[in-house]
């Protein structure tokens, strides 16, 4: 129970860690550009050191042992699937953003892959996305917050590092999907006893979103056209195929109880309540004024 209650605490901790450090550095940042350095290079440097600081803290003072990131032991068939499962949760996300946008008026436009005709700092936001993401923030959600909460309770474990992993990112826009992302590569970096595979799904969901930005951005209206028909096709059956696993999976799941003191333990405490506080209204702010 001590053991729990402390660990809990310690995630609390780090993700203020993670936060306060990005602050800090971000004004620090902001004299570099200022000088002249790319901001997408100090918005790199910046996120390696939060995350990396944090994983060591959580690493060290929980005691959690050195994650597995070569192993490619588990059904490579499980990529494409992911991969699909990806397209259709966009497409998901897509429909309620839009319908929100209609309904209410809310700002919904916060894409973080931004191009500009800078080929410096072009190639400084595809290291950010395709390298810093995927490696420094799995190291930090799946490879220390997830094997944390496992120790207690495995799907509270993926449940929670999915929202943590979400709202971490202050984007109510992208929450859904976000989460959805997290919950996909948490149950599978368990499953499979592995980061490689949280890893390699994550960089690929990256990827792509890079790729479809940089044909946009640069390709002909044909070109533009031509993707917009392939990605809906794509996403739609996405969509499709996860109905599809949701209907055959729905009557042989049983939804877990959660022990009272684990949730206890993990939200109800200052630093954890302040956190929310902090994102939510970053998120709010984000989605009504677009800042």
């Amino acid at each position: 129970m001590n053991n729990m209650k402390q660990d809990c605490k310690r995630i609390s901790y780090a993700l203020w860690l993670v936060v306060l450090i990005q602050l800090g550095l971000g004004f620090l940042a902001g004299l570099f550009v200022y000088a002249g350095l790319s901001v997408n290079i100090a918005l790199i440097i910046i996120s390696i050191v939060s995350l990396v600081t944090g994983s060591i803290y959580l690493k060290k003072s929980c005691q959690l042992k050195q994650e597995n990131l070569n192993s490619f032991e588990f059904p490579k068939k499980i990529i494409p699937i992911s991969f699909l499962i990806i397209l259709g949760l966009n497409l998901y996300n897509g429909m309620g953003m839009s319908l929100l946008e209609e309904l209410f008026g809310i700002y919904t436009d916060t894409a973080d892959v931004e191009l500009s005709y800078n080929i410096l700092e072009n190639i400084s936001l595809s290291i950010s996305v395709l390298v810093v993401a995927p490696v420094f923030e799995e190291l930090f959600f799946r490879g220390a917050i997830l094997r944390i909460l496992d120790r207690y309770n495995r799907f509270f474990a993926i449940f929670v590092s999915s929202f943590l992993f979400a709202l971490m990112h202050q984007d109510i826009t992208q929450f859904f999907f976000t989460f959805c992302l997290g919950m996909l590569l948490a149950y599978l970096s368990l499953k499979y006893e592995t980061m490689t595979i949280n890893i390699l799904i994550h960089f690929i969901n990256n990827a792509w979103a890079l790729l479809i930005t940089f044909l946009y951005f640069y390709g002909s209206d044909g070109l533009v056209t031509a993707i917009n028909g392939i990605m809906s096709l794509a996403m739609i059956t996405g969509a499709l195929f996860i109905l599809v696993i949701i209907f055959k999976k729905a009557k042989t799941i049983d939804l877990p109880i959660f022990p009272d003191e684990l949730i206890r333990n993990t939200f109800c405490n200052i630093p954890m309540i302040t956190f929310w506080i902090f994102c939510i209204i970053s998120m709010i702010s984000t989605m009504l004024f677009g800042i």
